[in-house]
């Protein structure tokens, strides 16, 4: 911009407080190279100190549709001007990935008798049952001494299927905190390790597979891209301003343990 007898030379509409859009093209590229549509288009624009309005998180771009607001960055040129490039994403596509989780489970959870021994009994009613009259009668020990917890279990890596969900959430419900629209559910699957037919304790029919296990069983569960298991993750947040995401874990390989 040339100075012309002390004044800088600009648009017209920079003069007169609005804010002058000199490329609409500035940037284009992918947010995460790792998400296939994550595209993002950035703009450069000037305007007035005095008169610059931060854009608000999640403002469709008037000149690109689909694309949100979601970062902003402003340069002082001097002379009372501002230089303001605005990131815009847009709402990636549903895609897939692969990854290793590692996720617990139990086989056996309980409490073992180690030796035997006299019972130790507090209980008023159970010394009128055994037919004795005072604590004299009966023989202590500690309890701790005659059983012990066990438990097996531990942790496995699995190969999990990971779908990746995204989803806009509109301005004004951001602004009142009114997400009904936002529609990431929680997993209500019952099938679990540790739970369901995942546990070793599980009785099935005929035809199960997984029939009459025990804790000594090496436990083999039959999965497949077409065959997944149950889902054992969900995870969401917020992928740009009012764009957010929601990844759901499902088991893909046979796991024996």
């Amino acid at each position: 911009m040339a100075i012309q007898s002390g004044k800088l030379d600009v648009p017209s509409s920079l003069e007169s407080g609005e804010l002058f859009l000199s490329d609409k093209h500035a940037s284009f590229f992918r947010k995460d190279s790792k998400i296939p549509t994550s595209f993002v288009k950035g703009t450069t624009s000037f305007v007035l100190k005095n008169s610059y309005t931060p854009t608000a998180t999640g403002i469709e771009n008037d000149k690109d549709k689909g694309y949100y607001a979601y970062e902003e960055s402003v340069t002082d040129m001097g002379g009372g001007i501002f230089k303001v490039n605005t990131k815009y994403a847009k709402v990636p596509e549903t895609h897939y990935t692969l990854q290793v989780l590692n996720i617990p489970y139990f086989k056996f959870r309980g409490v073992a008798s180690i030796t035997g021994g006299s019972i130790t009994i507090n209980t008023a009613y159970l010394f009128n049952f055994l037919n004795v009259q005072s604590a004299k009668d009966v023989k202590f020990f500690n309890e701790d001494g005659f059983s012990s917890k066990e438990e097996k279990g531990g942790t496995i890596n699995v190969s999990c299927r990971v779908k990746h969900e995204y989803q806009l959430v509109e301005i004004d419900e951001l602004a009142t905190g009114n997400l009904d629209a936002l529609t990431f559910e929680v997993s209500t699957a019952s099938n679990s390790f540790g739970d369901g037919v995942m546990n070793c304790g599980y009785i099935g029919k005929d035809d199960d597979p997984v029939v009459n296990v025990n804790i000594d069983s090496t436990q083999n569960f039959e999965f497949s891209s077409s065959n997944p298991s149950p889902k054992i993750k969900i995870a969401s947040g917020v992928y740009a301003g009012n764009i957010y995401f929601k990844k759901t874990f499902q088991i893909i390989q046979n796991v024996s343990i």
